[in-house]
């Protein structure tokens, strides 16, 4: 029975140490940013990028949100147009790409494959037959992902406290345990 409580015990220590690695490592959370938030001509536009901080080996998840201006409603019809650029050193070869419409019907996205580090641009235009033509100009920085290390060290450590826990509950002297136990106590 003892030692089950301590197999018990040593599961619930490696699932916390396990469980705070992972909360704490920025490396496997997808997240995404406002990066544009503006009324432009007759549209209300929201761009959310993801990830939030780009880099070059993944391609960058545009979402853009469009309503009128002046009442709100959802803009289901239009044409999104995203060119993108370097700003210090121009890009040949880049080429437009079409948003594409989703779920909701006025949530318009792409993705963009941003292949160097540096500042982009991303030229924007929207067109809709009932609102007209709107242009805007995106601008983020890619850079590489950042190191793995705190990660590396906080799973070294996760590793060894887990080992040092291991041992104390699974290993130690059966002297402990009969000394702890009631049938060892002598009566006199």
């Amino acid at each position: 029975m003892l030692q089950k409580d301590k197999r018990k015990n040593l599961g619930l220590i490696l699932a916390i140490i396990l469980g705070a690695v992972l909360w704490a490592s920025p490396a496997w959370a997808e997240d995404n940013a406002i990066i544009f938030n503006q009324t432009v001509g007759n549209y209300k536009v929201v761009v959310l990028a993801t990830p939030s901080q780009p880099s070059p080996d993944k391609p960058l998840h545009l979402s853009l949100t469009l309503t009128r201006a002046n009442g709100g409603t959802a803009i289901t019809d239009a044409t999104v147009s995203l060119t993108p650029d370097m700003t210090a050193m121009p890009m040949s070869g880049m080429t437009s790409f079409q948003a594409i419409a989703g779920q909701p019907t006025n949530v318009y996205s792409g993705d963009m494959p941003v292949s160097m580090e540096g500042a982009w641009l991303v030229h924007v235009l929207v067109q809709s037959p009932g609102a007209g033509a709107a242009n805007f100009d995106l601008t983020f920085r890619v850079e590489k992902p950042a190191p793995l290390w705190p990660l590396l060290i906080g799973l070294a450590v996760a590793v060894t406290v887990a080992a040092g826990l291991a041992w104390y509950f699974l290993f130690r002297n059966k002297a402990d345990e009969e000394e702890a136990s009631p049938s060892s106590l002598k009566t006199n």
